[in-house]
């Protein structure tokens, strides 16, 4: 484990457990059966605020000449339309002749003749992989009366982030006989099949393979006829005329001219046509719910115009939507008795379709909506149709020459229900389905309709209250026969900022109408939609936008409101003091509107992806994805520093504080301190986006092998929430920083060495400690000596890391400690191992409680002998403990020394140490360790020397030589008496202190234990020696003659004790 201590604030705990508890809340959207419940539904209603429309019309392009002049021709015979909004095209066909209109550039039309046959049909499809090159980006099929044939479809990018860029189309020389029979209805999987209606009824599929060069194989197949039928050219009775594909669940539906529905499975590889289920009684089912719900209807309203997919997104048991003539929406579920199970199967889980059930119908909208009464809606029959997630767009004819459209989307505002104060401003929603309607003029007959963003279609959410006025609203194309007209879904947060903008011309309505507002989306949410506005004037900058977003910032703290009492009860996730509060609306509207910031990558694992990639592009978009979230968060962050008073923590003085009423003061305190935590959660948030974006640009894929193999795979698992919430996931952002130290020090020696700490130093301030940023400096000053080629700058750098390592000594771990001490080893720098050990156990136990502990006990012993000791309770304990694992890098280290000393060999990470002067390098680091000022430290060495001169006699003339004032109390103190006297008579005689060595020889002589005469003997006689020696502390002094004559009388007892 590499790293520093985890630590992680309770307060940044809190609220990183909120964030994820809202971001949960927040994405459960309800499944579209949850809200389509019973037979039918048919409430509609027209927004109660006059500036309330949920759709706009933004903008129309009229049809550029060229195409107008193709229609000006009176020979027209045949014409046919149609919107690609993957390539960003509309195509138009005339006779023989195809244009492709650029209505994003607005005038670019690409023209494409077939020299013989009048177009049919024209569809766009995803190639199959390894059939064409990568500049081919999508196939174009278009069918004639007779053939079919591909073309390639090349994008190039475009500055415009809006524009799909210029288009090349390519001749692929694949084409097909459609064996006369016109085809039409194309529609192709995500992994280049492609499929389509005959006119003879059936389905068809055209294959087409190219391993090797562009001349290549291609034929129709058709899956709904048999050979006999073949033989006998029979018609299909059931007449398909109509098909669309589910790619998410690999299903193909088809519709008849009888309004028959039949389901295809494509298998799970997508390789299989495998028919499951046909529903042949849709119109005598529907008939018969409609009259069971007092529905006015006709046979003839049931007959099928349109299949739409229902996405997963929408909805995980209903999944196609058929839309009749009349506007009759027919909702079916391909899962048998899905809608009357409780059970959800999980998203990676995809259910073989077995039925095909109607398990709802929806009748068009009245012509006049006036409340949510119910209507009789008229039956006008439908041009197209589009439909996607909550939102469904039709045309109908005003008069011949132009048409209507009609527009019903989910009505948000009428969803929600008030907001539980333990939600934390997220709204549930009711179990109803009310659709709001819009109806707008065409302008002219309307050939199509789609939507711009093609590559999230199926990915939105059927309530928008959570989009971000910052973000792009849905956009929806109808193409005329006189050009194009866009319209904008205009989410609440856009209603919102309408009514601010108008507020000035207006007050009181304008007031009347924010009233209205709240009332329908809560003033949690409200608030939400305030703070998104705030942060997109920011980005936006005009003055106009200045203006609303201060208008936004008074309401938001208006309408915020106050900290309240909870009732009673404790609200699961919340802390005893939390648990008594319910929150102002301004407090969950800042966690609800940063949760909705980062839910996009808040669980993303980032490294995973990424070390992972196939395309060198895909870390670019993961990153583009970081990145905007961080600005995102950066506007959040600077309404908060523009507004400190919502969030810094109050002195007690302040004058928000200063009330009779202590309960009042105490939820304004609960309350100040979670948005505090909030911020500070906001602060680290950037900064880990910060982090991240340095680590992949170094190359993950290196980094991650600069990690120990036991943690990769944590590695690869990590996200911004791991990093910002959990003990472990700040324990392994620590590693990832060594690694990327580890792969920038094996590339730079001098210069580059920092680039690691001088880049969280300037973007990450405080998502890492000051200890941490002393450690990995220090880091990075080892890794730098490591490498370095000269002595002295070897020297240097491990003087350095010495330094920074020191700083960070209480904040590294027992794991981290032992391996910077092996580093150190590794390259002779053994004093080092002496400064940092001695510097970590002074800041470990700074009252130096192991030190009481081993006085209290006196027992000296290894960490290990005292860990396993069951005996001892001493809270003490642990602070010796923790001192004694920094003592044993110390021993081992003069242990290493006088290996090398003795010329015995000593290997570090498998290469043997060498030192030119190994005698010197072990007196100073001998001198290092003696000068300290830890008398624990001092005890434990002199312990270790006791027990190796045993069986070293150098190792005792080394201690006999140590001159401090902690070895006499030592030896006092913690060494038994005889072996304790023998030590000191040495030590005394070599210091010329004869009479305290005569005294310790005297000590042993007289012993109690067994030893054998002639030894007292001699032990007095050198007790006789010492005492009549020269000592000048005792110079003429009347004790040093009585313990001579003493002596002497114990010396002449002895002898006549002695055996002859």
């Amino acid at each position: 484990m590499i790293g520093t201590v985890n630590t992680i604030s309770n307060d940044q705990a809190n609220a990183g457990k909120l964030l994820n508890d809202i971001i949960e809340r927040d994405q459960k959207h309800l499944d579209l059966s949850d809200l389509l419940t019973g037979s039918t539904s048919r409430q509609y209603s027209y927004p109660l605020i006059k500036n309330g429309q949920h759709f706009s019309n933004k903008d129309s392009i009229s049809m550029p000449d060229l195409v107008e002049a193709i229609f000006e021709d009176e020979e027209t015979t045949t014409t046919y339309q149609g919107l690609f909004p993957e390539i960003g095209r509309a195509w138009i066909t005339k006779n023989n002749v195809l244009l492709l209109w650029d209505y994003i550039d607005g005038s670019d039309v690409y023209r494409f003749d077939d020299p013989e046959q009048a177009i049919r049909d024209v569809g766009l499809v995803k190639p199959k992989p390894g059939i064409f090159g990568d500049h081919i980006h999508y196939v174009l099929v278009v069918t004639t009366p007779h053939d079919i044939f591909l073309l390639g479809v090349g994008l190039k990018s475009s500055k415009n982030q809006s524009s799909t860029g210029s288009m090349d189309l390519f001749a692929t020389e694949l084409y097909a006989s459609s064996e006369g029979i016109e085809m039409s209805s194309i529609h192709g999987t995500d992994n280049g099949r492609i499929f389509m209606c005959g006119a003879n009824g059936h389905l068809y599929e055209l294959n087409y393979n190219h391993p090797e060069s562009w001349s290549g194989y291609c034929s129709i197949y058709c899956w709904t006829q048999d050979w006999i039928s073949r033989l006998s050219f029979r018609s299909n009775n059931l007449g398909f005329k109509y098909i669309t594909i589910d790619n998410e669940r690999n299903v193909l539906y088809a519709s008849s001219s009888q309004s028959f529905i039949e389901v295809f499975y494509l298998g799970i590889a997508k390789n299989e046509f495998i028919r499951v289920a046909k529903n042949t009684d849709i119109v005598n089912s529907a008939s018969l719910v409609c009259r069971q719900n007092s529905i006015p209807y006709t046979p003839s309203d049931f007959v099928i115009k349109h299949l739409h997919v229902v996405p997963t997104a929408e909805s995980r048991k209903i999944h196609l939507v058929a839309v009749t003539e009349t506007g009759f929406r027919l909702y079916f579920s391909h899962q048998r008795d899905a809608l009357r199970s409780a059970y959800v199967y999980p998203s990676n889980i995809k259910m073989i379709p077995n039925v095909l059930e109607l398990v709802h119908i929806r009748p068009p909208p009245p012509s006049q909506v006036s409340s949510l009464n119910q209507v009789t809606p008229t039956n006008t029959n439908l041009n197209t149709s589009y439909y996607d997630c909550g939102i469904f767009l039709a045309s109908q004819p005003l008069n011949d020459e132009l048409d209507t459209i009609t527009i019903s989307s989910a009505a948000t505002g009428n969803a929600p229900l008030p907001s539980n104060d333990a939600n934390n401003g997220y709204q549930s929603y009711q179990s109803s389905y009310i659709e709001t309607v819009f109806t707008f003029p065409a302008n002219g007959k309307v050939w199509a309709i789609a939507e711009t963003d093609a590559p999230n279609k199926g990915k939105h959410s059927i309530y928008d209250i959570d989009s971000q006025l910052i973000d792009q609203p849905r956009k929806f194309l109808v193409l005329t026969d006189r050009g194009l007209t866009f319209f904008n879904k205009q989410r609440p947060v856009d209603i919102l900022y309408n009514l601010l903008s108008d507020s000035v011309n207006n007050i009181e309505t304008s007031r009347h109408d924010l009233l209205a507002f709240s009332d329908q989306y809560g003033l949690t949410q409200v608030c939400a939609m305030c703070l998104s506005i705030i942060c997109a004037n920011y980005a936006y900058g005009s003055m106009e936008q200045g203006d609303i977003g201060s208008r936004a910032a008074q309401l938001f703290f208006e309408i915020g409101g106050h900290p309240a009492p909870r009732a009673t009860g404790n609200q699961l996730g919340q802390t005893a003091n939390q648990a008594n509060v319910i929150y102002s609306n301004k407090h969950d509207a800042l966690a609800l509107y940063f949760s909705r910031l980062v839910s996009s990558i808040w669980k993303t694992k980032v490294f995973e992806i990424n070390s992972e990639m196939k395309h060198v592009n895909f870390s670019t978009r993961i990153q583009s994805m970081l990145l905007t979230v961080q600005t995102n968060l950066s506007l959040l962050k600077r309404f908060m520093d523009e507004n400190p008073e919502f969030h810094s923590i109050a002195p007690i003085q302040n004058i928000k504080l200063q009330s009779s009423d202590n309960s009042l003061v105490q939820l304004l305190l609960a309350e100040q301190q979670s948005v505090h935590g909030i911020y500070e959660l906001l602060k680290q948030c950037i900064e880990a986006i910060s982090f991240i974006d340095f680590v992949i640009d170094a190359n993950i894929k290196d980094v991650l092998l600069c990690t120990p193999e036991s943690i990769r795979c944590e590695m690869m698992d990590m996200s911004l929430e791991s990093m910002l919430a959990s003990s472990r996931g700040v324990e392994l952002k620590r590693d990832l920083v060594i690694a990327a130290i580890i792969k920038y020090g094996s590339t730079h020696v001098h210069a580059g060495s920092d680039v690691v700490s001088d880049f969280l130093q300037r973007k990450c301030p405080s998502f890492f400690s000051a200890n941490d940023m002393a450690f990995y400096k220090g880091m990075e000053n080892l890794t730098c000596a490591l490498k370095a080629d000269v002595d002295y700058e070897r020297t240097i750098a491990l003087e350095e890391s010495l330094k920074y390592f020191q700083n960070a000594a209480d904040s590294i771990t027992d794991d981290i400690l032992v391996e910077i001490c092996d580093k150190y080893r590794y390259q002779c720098y053994y004093v080092g191992v002496v400064k940092l050990a001695l510097e970590r156990a002074k800041r470990l136990d700074p009252q130096e409680l192991g030190l009481a502990f081993v006085e209290n006990n006196r027992l000296l012993s290894t960490a290990t002998t005292v860990q396993e000791d069951p005996s001892s309770d001493d809270s003490r304990k642990r602070f010796y403990l923790m001192r004694r694992r920094c003592y044993d890098q110390i021993l081992q280290s003069l242990n290493d020394v006088r290996q090398l000393q003795q010329g015995i060999p000593v290997v570090v990470y498998g290469r043997q140490i060498y030192d030119s002067n190994p005698d010197l390098m072990a007196s100073n680091v001998l001198a290092t360790a003696l000068s300290s000022d830890d008398r624990l430290f001092h005890y434990t060495l002199y312990d270790q020397f006791l027990m190796a001169s045993k069986n070293d006699n150098d190792v005792l003339m080394e201690l006999l030589s140590v001159d401090n004032k902690y070895i006499v109390p030592f030896v006092k103190e913690y060494v038994d008496g005889f072996t304790g006297m023998n030590f000191l008579w040495q030590y005394y005689r070599r210091r010329e202190q004869y009479y305290e060595a005569a005294l310790c020889l005297e000590a042993l002589a007289m012993e109690p234990f067994d030893l054998p005469t002639n030894k007292r003997i001699e032990y007095l006689g050198l007790a006789i020696v010492n005492a009549g020696s020269r000592d000048l502390k005792h110079l003429e002094n009347a004790e040093t003659t009585e313990l001579l004559q003493r002596l002497q009388q114990q010396m002449e007892t002895l002898k006549t004790q002695a055996p002859q």
